[in-house]
């Protein structure tokens, strides 16, 4: 038989600053990855009581613009960029239509200048 394999300890922690960073809810990150997740799996996944597939910490990364490594090594800290992103406040209403999760991550990352 194989052994247990060891579960990162901080993984739960850096998928929930990855998803509060882009400014997401948890449905919204569970429609960005599609694969028929659901809010249930991510908060799962950030309360540490399930391990996210392959797949889906693929997508993290990705969304985040990191590296699969910087997510699962727990010697290894996020990119200053995701931290400094959940400093940032928007402003965003709800959408009406569905919008692809690229789009609608650069939407929320425009900065509006007030005079």
């Amino acid at each position: 038989m194989g052994h247990p394999r060891n579960r990162p300890k901080r993984l739960a922690e850096k998928v929930l600053q990855i998803r509060e960073s882009l400014g997401l809810s948890q449905g919204e990150m569970a429609a960005g990855l599609g694969n028929e997740r659901t809010h249930r799996h991510i908060s799962k996944y950030e309360r540490g009581k399930s391990v996210p597939p392959i797949e889906v910490v693929l997508a993290y990364a990705r969304l985040a613009n990191v590296q699969m490594e910087q997510i699962v090594d727990d010697d290894l800290a996020l990119a200053s960029e995701v931290m400094r992103r959940q400093e940032v406040r928007i402003l965003a209403t709800p959408l009406l239509f569905p919008v692809p999760l690229a789009i609608f991550l650069q939407l929320r990352s425009i900065r509006l200048v007030t005079p």
